[in-house]
């Protein structure tokens, strides 16, 4: 049976593709240290651990980068969503509401 070699880079190693191309410079030095018997769960959790070392936070830049208008787009647009829920759920009601007093009282036929 013949072994096949695999390799693996993080999913988000930082904001740019640079950490990308350290990180797979760096690999050749990184496998001379592995045991040869270090199992795939063993070698994803030591890159997980290297993403996580090496990743800066983008999020935390990104936030104080989005404008105002942004953040009012997105508030009213919640809003919209939360009032159109409210209106769906009070016609679903009263939906239900005029079935019941239909079945309860049927319409009559004049003849």
């Amino acid at each position: 049976m013949v072994e096949k070699s695999i390799s693996y880079v993080p999913m988000q190693c930082g904001p740019n593709d640079s950490d990308v191309r350290a990180y797979v410079c760096d690999m050749p030095k990184r496998v001379k240290h592995l045991r040869p018997t270090t199992s795939l769960d063993e070698m994803r959790q030591k890159w997980i651990q290297y993403a996580k070392n090496t990743a800066t936070p983008s999020y935390a830049i990104m936030q104080h980068t989005r404008s105002l208008a942004n953040q009012q787009f997105e508030v009213n647009e919640l809003r919209r969503r939360i009032n159109a829920s409210d209106i769906e759920r009070e016609v679903t009601k009263r939906q239900k509401l005029a079935t019941k007093v239909y079945e309860e009282y049927p319409a009559r036929s004049y003849d």
